[in-house]
């Protein structure tokens, strides 16, 4: 969609002009046609600049049609810019009489039925058009019919100027940061993209940000494009961009005090009227200790025009303080420098070239993300480690501790993104967005599961796929795409139900307690509750929903986050019902727990032993190699560990003799002794 924003302020100018309303000449609309129908409307006479001074204030259409659902129109001015005035709305009902659009009402044409006969804030903003062009041309109603059958003409239609014309939000200041871009008139697309200057305000936490304040936090040049698949039809547009040295050569920068990079996200929360679903999930990833994005809030400005309210993020990539696998260089085709470190995803097919496999095992396609390009030998090792693990997981002997999927996986990073998933029941989940990662040998050499991204339709916020019932396991949901099946094969391991149990109930008094979300997502309403009333000014979203996600319910901003949290309460209850496993208490002597929660292999050994254990608690940790005689042969501090599943690496035994030992794990509150052969 083509828009046109004001890179100027203007002073304010007095017309003498009064209201002045030009009719349009109608005509059929073809039907079934995927390209719109043009009625021409000409204006003169006018003032030679509109703006919020003096401009189009309304336009007003009658339209003869029997199925208004197929109907999309558009105005278009002179300058060849144009905006949607409804979008297949009304379903079988007929007609547009005597409808009028207009920004100075609050009730929107997305609530309304047909025929429509009123005035009505349309989809869009007339104010985008009273940008200082030239009214006096010819301005366009565009109609398209999407689909066969139907018949319909446009009888008239009118657009009025005045001097009460639609208005912009009037954005000054925000306790939020304030990110502003100019694109020097350019508009932002899909691919390629284009240079413009970005400039933050931001004076810190407990500051006000004022749009005429000098920049502080970032003023220099940007790459910027859209982000995202479906979402870039939303009218509120997502943004990728990449921060630029005066050379417009990639700068690492630290923005919004988050560590620095040169690839960030611009995220729009269009279709989540609570803003927080991404947040929340990313947040709760890392207080689990893994990485998420970091995100912050902020306000966007660009080219002169209020966007709403936005959330800065890290892009998924590589690097030290994002996804922490070591760099690959197009060299690392052998050794251990070829076995990591990757990044690879199950995704939509936009935006990669669909470089990647078929899984042998599911009906899903594997995408490679880092390197996006590997060379042959890297693409052809990491599908030859992950075919491997598939087979060892799909396999006889899967839950077996050498040869079974615990030789491939982190099993912790596993349990936490399943974790979260359910939680958010989100209907993308285990088949679009759904990354992993792999070490390179030498740093463990597993495949992790995450980072998170895009829970948007999460929480009850889709139609779709069973995801607003709150029963019922996200990885065994089959009404969507087919999903990636590691998952339920992992779930019918009795181990792995154990591991899963111990982790939720830890969890569940720490980053999972229900009082703790509460608080946190009540500060976070209280910290928005200036910025969303601006937001939905600017997008007339609550109590209407968008498409996919008709949230209607969520008429005010406080009640789309009393909706997310009482969807945290009602979900959280069911998995504390239905968590599969037993959670073995630490003193409890029995041998089926201590299997489940330290294992050693390879048994007999050689040259190394891994240990793998599994803590439901904080803990410190100490890992001891101890003859028969009690003699400490090696010993290791692991330091403290919270929660989940570890494991490590003793080496360098070649100058030990052969016979019987014991690998002994020491908690704060147990000791744990297995038996070990030396070859």
């Amino acid at each position: 969609m083509k828009y046109l924003y004001s890179a100027f302020i203007t002073l304010a100018t007095f017309f003498s002009v009064s209201a002045q309303t030009f009719n349009g000449v109608g005509g059929p609309i073809t039907d079934g046609n995927w390209s719109h129908d043009a009625f021409n409307c000409n204006v003169s006479g006018l003032p030679a600049v509109i703006d919020t001074n003096f401009g189009i204030e309304k336009v007003t259409i009658n339209i003869a049609h029997t199925y208004d659902g197929d109907l999309s129109i558009y105005l278009g001015a002179p300058d060849g810019n144009y905006i949607p005035l409804a979008n297949y709305l009304g379903g079988a009902n007929d007609n547009y009489t005597n409808t009028t659009f207009s920004n100075n009402v609050v009730n929107s044409i997305n609530a309304a039925s047909a025929p429509f006969t009123g005035t009505f804030a349309p989809t869009s903003y007339l104010s985008l058009l009273n940008n200082l062009q030239n009214p006096n041309g010819n301005w366009i109603l565009y109609v398209m019919d999407n689909n066969l059958n139907d018949v319909g003409n446009v009888i008239d239609f009118s657009i009025t100027f005045s001097n009460q014309p639609a208005k912009w939000v009037n954005f000054k200041s925000s306790n939020l940061p304030i990110i502003s871009i100019n694109t020097n008139l350019q508009n932002i697309v899909d691919e390629p993209k284009i240079i413009a200057q970005m400039g933050i305000i931001n004076k810190g936490a407990g500051q006000r940000n004022f749009l005429k304040d000098t920049f502080e936090g970032y003023n220099n040049k940007i790459a910027i494009e859209l982000h995202g698949n479906y979402s870039q039809t939303y009218p509120q547009q997502s943004y990728g961009f990449e921060t630029l040295d005066a050379q417009d050569s990639v700068w690492d920068a630290s923005l919004l005090g988050m560590p620095k990079e040169h690839e960030w996200i611009l995220y729009a929360p269009y279709n989540d009227m609570s803003m927080m679903r991404n947040v929340l999930t990313y947040k709760l990833s890392r207080e689990m200790g893994n990485f998420s994005s970091r995100s912050q809030f902020c306000e966007l400005v660009i080219n002169g025009e209020y966007r709403g309210v936005y959330a800065l993020m890290e892009k998924i990539k590589r690097d030290d303080n994002r996804v922490s696998v070591k760099k690959m260089d197009s060299d690392d085709n052998a050794g251990d420098s070829l076995t990591g470190g990757y990044i690879f995803k199950v995704d939509w097919w936009a935006g990669n070239g669909n470089n990647g496999w078929w899984s042998a095992y599911n009906n899903i396609f594997i995408q490679y993300h880092y390197p996006k390009y590997p060379t042959l030998q890297q693409g052809a090792y990491l599908k030859s480690f992950v075919d491997s693990f598939e087979t060892a997981l799909f396999g006889v002997n899967y839950t077996d501790p050498i040869v079974g999927y615990k030789k491939y996986i982190n099993v912790t990073s596993f349990i936490d993104y399943m974790f979260l998933q359910e939680v958010s029941k989100n209907p993308d989940g285990y088949r679009a967005s759904t990354y992993f990662n792999k070490e390179k040998i030498t740093d463990g050499g597993k495949i992790k599961a995450g980072p998170h991204w895009d829970i948007n339709y999460g929480y009850g916020n889709y139609t779709g796929c069973e995801s607003q019932t709150i029963s019922k396991w996200e990885f065994e949901t089959y009404s969507c795409d087919q999903k990636v099946r590691w998952f339920n094969r992992l779930m019918t391991d009795t181990v792995f139900h154990n591991n899963v149990k111990c982790r939720w109930t830890w969890l569940r008094t720490k980053t999972l307690e229900m009082t703790y979300l509460q608080n946190y997502l009540d500060s976070m309403e209280g910290y928005l509750s200036e910025a969303q009333a601006r937001h939905f000014q600017r997008w007339n979203l609550l109590g209407l929903g968008v498409v996919g996600s008709p949230r209607i319910y969520d008429a005010t901003f406080k009640g789309a986050m009393n909706d997310l949290q009482k969807w945290l309460v009602d979900r959280i209850g069911w998995l504390d019902a239905n968590m599969p496993g037993k959670c073995y208490n630490l003193s409890v002597e029995d041998e089926a727990a201590l299997g489940a929660l330290v294992q050693v292999f390879p048994n007999p050994f050689n040259n190394y032993l891994d240990v793998n254990y599994f803590l439901n608690e904080e803990t410190t940790v100490q890992i001891q190699l101890v003859d028969v005689l009690g003699r400490v042969i090696k010993s290791i501090d692991c330091g403290n560990k919270i929660g989940g599943d570890y494991n490590e690496r003793i080496s360098d035994f070649q100058q030990l003799s052969s016979g019987i030992y014991s690998i002994v794990v020491k908690t704060d509150k147990k000791v744990y002794t297995n038996k070990v052969v030396k070859e």
